[in-house]
């Protein structure tokens, strides 16, 4: 099978994952059978807010439903550098994931079946765990669905609502508008906190949770071998800016 209409975004799929009619085709990577597992036992709880998973096609790749909607696969969406608004708009995305952690309720991953790596924080509710803008189908700014589910993993439930602070206007080592970014990175506590109706002891947390993220990242960009995923740019600049904004988080919590 050939043609289609080749898909914007991706990392290591790149340039490879295409739509055919209402089916989307995308390579097999490492965590391919755990993510199906998991699609399957969505749909089979009433779960809309992922992709249906059609098996494979013969060349191999994972064949799944097309979800209509609004996609930034740039992870900019229109509203991104209003904090206010993207704070709003982060609490809506983790009221989304609540209603994924308990849709994966009972799923139990098949037997030798491997995550695509484990998560930092360590748990039993299984996460998405690339849970950013990027991957979020949205109508009407309205979260529809979650995308790219190959990296889903069993975690502390607050590990996706960590993530996504990443999404969000956080302090960077020698900005100069540091105290703006420090009043839009508590703003989106604050809504990703009460969107995901955070515990008082996930709450008390929450600041370690997120730069254990983001230690968690930087390790990722920097000595993951994935082609094409991140330029060497970023694989120079991104990780030692993810180091400082970790322990940023971590005096926060102090």
């Amino acid at each position: 099978m050939s043609g289609g209409e080749v898909l914007e975004g991706g990392g290591a799929n790149r340039g490879s994952v295409v739509r055919i009619g209402d089916r989307v085709h995308r390579p097999r990577r490492k965590g391919a059978d755990v993510a199906e597992a998991l699609l399957v036992h969505l749909e089979s709880v009433g779960y809309e807010g992922a992709p249906r998973f059609f098996g494979h096609d013969e060349e191999g790749r994972q064949v799944l439903s097309f979800v209509e909607g609004d996609v930034y696969p740039d992870q900019r969406p229109p509203w991104i550098d209003d904090d206010a608004e993207n704070a709003r708009m982060l609490g809506r995305f983790a009221r989304f994931l609540g209603e994924l952690h308990a849709a994966t309720a009972g799923f139990v991953s098949p037997v030798s079946a491997e995550p695509f790596r484990p998560l930092p924080l360590a748990g039993d509710v299984w996460n998405h765990a690339d849970a950013h803008y990027g991957n979020l189908v949205l109508r009407r700014d309205d979260p529809v669905a979650l995308i790219d589910w190959e990296c889903c993993a069993p975690g502390d439930r607050i590990y996706d609502p960590s993530t996504l602070l990443l999404n969000a206007r956080c302090p960077r080592p020698d900005d100069p508008d540091n105290a703006r970014r420090a009043r839009a990175a508590a703003s989106a506590v604050e809504a990703i906190l009460d969107g995901y109706a955070a515990t008082d002891d996930e709450r008390g947390m929450f600041d370690e949770s997120v730069a254990t993220v983001f230690d968690d990242v930087a390790d990722f960009i920097a000595d993951e071998d994935i082609t094409g995923a991140f330029t060497p740019e970023a694989r120079t600049r991104g990780p030692a800016r993810l180091r400082w904004q970790a322990e940023w988080w971590r005096r926060r919590q102090q």
